[in-house]
C-alpha cells in the first residue's frame, strides 16, 4: 500500500511538471502515398546464367496513408519521438519477366498483372536535440526504424492467382531538422535522414506447384535509404497548428541472396541483384501542443 501511494504521488508530480514545461507535441495526418518497387535475381549464385534471370517490377502502388506521432521533451532541448505510418494499396500494376540471356535479352516469359491490394507500415523511434534562437533552429537526431511492405501479383482473369511478396527494411538512421520562422504563426521545416538498413523478404508464388508454400523463397541483403521532407506549419491557436508536407524517399540494396524452397524439401541459392524502392507522399495534418 505504501509503495502504491508513493507511485501515485510521483505520477502526480510528473504530470504537474509536464504541464509546467509544455512538453508534448502530438500530430495526426492523412496523406496520399505513391511508390514503385522492383527486384531482380540472376540465374546462379555467382550472378551468371544469365545475369538477370527474373525481374519483378511494381509500378504506381498508391493509396491513402495515415500517420500519427508523439514527441516529448526530456531535458532542455533533448527530445524523444515515436511515429507510425500506415498506407493502404488500392491501385497499382506489376510486371513479371524471365530472360534466357544476359542483360535482359531474349525474354522467355512475361506477365502484366494487377497489384491493387496490400499495405506499407513504418515505425520510427527518434532521439534528438534542438538548438534554437529567435527565428531559426536545427535538430540533429538519430533513431531506429522498421518499414514493412506487403504486395501482391493478381489477375482478374485468374482468380486463383494470389502471389504475395512481403518486404522488411530495418535499421538505424541519422538526420536533422531545420526550422525557419517565416512569420509569427508560420514555420517552414526541412527534414533529411539517412538510413542504414537490413533487408529481408519472403514470398509465396502460390500457383507454382513445385515451390514450397507458404514460403517459396526468401531475399536477404543490406542497403540504405534517403528520406527528405518539407513541411509548412501554420499556428492558428497557441496549442494548435495545421501543416502540409511533401515527402520523398529512395531505398536501395546491394547484391544479396535469393533462397528458393522446393516442395520436395530441396533448397537452391541464386544471387539477388538489387532491390529498389521509391516513394512519394503528400500529407495534411494537425499538431497539438500540451
Amino acid at each position: 500500500m505504501k509503495n502504491y501511494i508513493c507511485c501515485l504521488i510521483n505520477l502526480f508530480l510528473f504530470v504537474d511538471f509536464v504541464k509546467a514545461q509544455d512538453r508534448f507535441e502530438f500530430s495526426i495526418s492523412t496523406a496520399y502515398q505513391q511508390s514503385d518497387f522492383k527486384w531482380s535475381i540472376a540465374g546462379s549464385a555467382n550472378g551468371t546464367n544469365p545475369n538477370v534471370y527474373s525481374e519483378l517490377i511494381w509500378k504506381n502502388l498508391r493509396g491513402p496513408a495515415f500517420q500519427t506521432s508523439l514527441k516529448t521533451k526530456l531535458w532542455k532541448g533533448l527530445f524523444i519521438q515515436g511515429s507510425v505510418n500506415y498506407s493502404a494499396i488500392i491501385g497499382g500494376s506489376a510486371n513479371d519477366t524471365d530472360y534466357a540471356d544476359d542483360n535482359r535479352v531474349n525474354p522467355v516469359f512475361e506477365a502484366n498483372l494487377q497489384s491493387d491490394k496490400g499495405y506499407t507500415a513504418d515505425y520510427l523511434i527518434t532521439v534528438g536535440y534542438k538548438y534554437k534562437n529567435k527565428k531559426l533552429s536545427i535538430s540533429p537526431y538519430l533513431g531506429y526504424g522498421k518499414s514493412t511492405q506487403s504486395m501482391f501479383l493478381l489477375d482478374e482473369n485468374i482468380e486463383e492467382l494470389n502471389t504475395s511478396y512481403k518486404a522488411n527494411w530495418s535499421g538505424p538512421f541519422v538526420g536533422f531538422i531545420f526550422d525557419a520562422q517565416l512569420k509569427t504563426n508560420l514555420h517552414l521545416e526541412t527534414d533529411f535522414a539517412y538510413h542504414q538498413l537490413g533487408y529481408h523478404a519472403k514470398a509465396d508464388w502460390n500457383l507454382i506447384d513445385n515451390f514450397a508454400h507458404p514460403v517459396s523463397f526468401k531475399h536477404t541483403a543490406n542497403g540504405f535509404a534517403l528520406n527528405g521532407k518539407i513541411t509548412v506549419v501554420y499556428t492558428f491557436y497557441k496549442s494548435s497548428a495545421f501543416f502540409i508536407d511533401v515527402q520523398k524517399s529512395f531505398w536501395n540494396t546491394g547484391a544479396g541472396i535469393d533462397e528458393l524452397f522446393y516442395d520436395n524439401g530441396d533448397i537452391a541459392f541464386t544471387k539477388l541483384n538489387q532491390v529498389e524502392r521509391n516513394s512519394n507522399n503528400l500529407g495534411l495534418g494537425l499538431k497539438l501542443y500540451f
